[in-house]
């Protein structure tokens, strides 16, 4: 049987990207997409079944049980790959610089390692040039165009033993330290914070008159540059909004459902 190569993105838009890429033979490689935002929320791994279970009921309350989070399918995943590694050849990794992916990729490295077998990471430090022509640097696959999938993809780098220790220490810290929330500090490094971190840019962008959720999440993410995504950010908004925060007009539901503005200074 001829040995594979797995390459692994985060996010089905990533995955998307690879294949309509055309850049993958599908004959020699397997592409595996791993879904769970794992800087929210509690740490799990695989054959920890209590931990497994804090992380989707911490999920479902703060998001809703509609769609289910891809916890545990993302473990199925790391499961087989360890379970098949004699079969493997190589295993490429597309990390962006993402608290998530990085996090991802460490819960990865960290089973997969033992087996030393070669492992690349993608470096996105790599200048790829817009549709107009401009040099531009996406900080992760989600963020590449099609036609610049080349230019990441001959700019992978194996990863040595210092460095995969130094991904295995990251997970360790991770599971020990399971904060509810992480992010990329000044230094490009996976810290933790916490869980109402956000708090102070969300309110920034609410104003003395009736704005959409979405607006106001959406000039929060512009703000913060971080990989959060706008579902926590509007649990953390509907948190402010029901902590007498600010006032709201419509249903505390998704995104469109609901308007939001600063309290209203009584008149004297």
């Amino acid at each position: 049987m001829q040995k594979e190569n797995i390459h692994i993105v985060f996010g089905r838009t990533s995955k998307i990207t690879l294949i309509d890429s055309k850049l993958i033979d599908g004959n020699k490689n397997q592409i595996i997409s791993l879904d769970d935002i794992l800087n929210i929320g509690p740490a799990c791994d695989i054959n920890a079944n209590e931990e497994i279970q804090k992380r989707i009921d911490w999920l479902q309350k703060i998001f809703g049980d509609n769609p289910n989070p891809p916890v545990e399918q993302d473990l199925k995943n790391i499961e087989s790959i360890v379970k098949d590694a004699d079969n493997i050849n190589q295993l490429f990794i597309w990390t962006g610089s993402c608290a998530s992916e990085m996090i991802s990729t460490a819960r990865l490295i960290h089973h997969f390692s033992k087996f030393d077998k070669p492992i690349f990471i993608a470096n996105f430090n790599t200048p790829v040039r817009s549709i107009h022509g401009n040099i531009i640097y996406p900080k992760a696959l989600n963020q590449t165009a099609t036609f610049q999938v080349k230019d990441i993809i001959e700019q992978f780098e194996q990863i040595d033993k210092s460095q995969l220790q130094d991904w295995r220490n990251l997970w360790e810290k991770v599971k020990s330290e399971n904060g509810p929330l992480w992010i990329l500090d000044k230094k490009g490094q996976v810290a933790v914070e916490k869980i109402d971190y956000f708090d102070s840019f969300i309110l920034a962008n609410c104003g003395d008159h009736f704005q959409k959720a979405a607006s106001v999440i959406g000039e929060t993410l512009a703000d913060i540059h971080s990989d959060i995504g706008d579902s926590y950010l509007n649990w953390r908004l509907k948190h402010l909004a029901l902590n007498g925060k600010l006032e709201t007009r419509g249903r505390l539901i998704e995104i469109r459902d609901y308007e939001v503005k600063k309290i209203s200074s009584p008149t004297l």
